[in-house]
């Protein structure tokens, strides 16, 4: 695997929400709900917590936390342009054109993102899934003042109640 990027600039982050006294209809102790809310702390300042957060089924590799540290210099600003190269089924897609852009959203809301791919149909699928993601639940947990606005639903245009996407 190979990650080649270039630099640039810096970003702040989202408070996440705190635990609710229940989660899917069960009561927490109090132990429960302070590991609730570490675990949301944790997914909005860093993208693998996050990523393991919202796909309850994704178990880290090294190679996920080399992209995953690439991702966040991206985040941070640090790195204007990253491409990544990977062999077929390395969770490129997943971590950098799903998860990546719905994390990005939730830190920076306000800001403008784009993504790119080799044809419409997939860059369409990417905006669905990412859409989905900030949707979700166990998003709204994370980053509890970000929606989709009311107004932007499509999935190929659609923006966060801050103006971005």
């Amino acid at each position: 695997m190979t990650l080649q990027s270039s630099a640039e600039t810096t970003c702040s982050a989202s408070p996440p929400k705190p635990a609710p006294a229940s989660k899917a209809g069960l009561t927490l102790t109090p132990q429960q709900a302070a590991s609730e809310v570490l675990r949301r702390d944790a997914a909005a300042a860093s993208f693998l917590p996050f990523v393991a957060y919202t796909m309850p089924s994704f178990e880290a590799a090294q190679h996920h936390e080399q992209i995953a540290a690439a991702l966040e210099r991206v985040e941070r600003g640090e790195c204007k342009r990253l491409m990544i190269f990977a062999p077929p089924r390395h969770t490129k897609s997943e971590l950098g054109s799903r998860r990546f852009p719905a994390w990005y959203i939730g830190r920076h809301p306000e800001r403008q993102l784009i993504t790119t791919t080799y044809g419409q149909d997939l860059a369409d699928d990417f905006g669905r899934d990412v859409r989905e993601i900030v949707r979700s639940d166990e998003y709204a947990c994370i980053f509890p003042n970000i929606t989709l606005a009311a107004d932007s639903k499509a999935k190929a245009k659609w923006r966060t109640n801050k103006g971005g996407i």
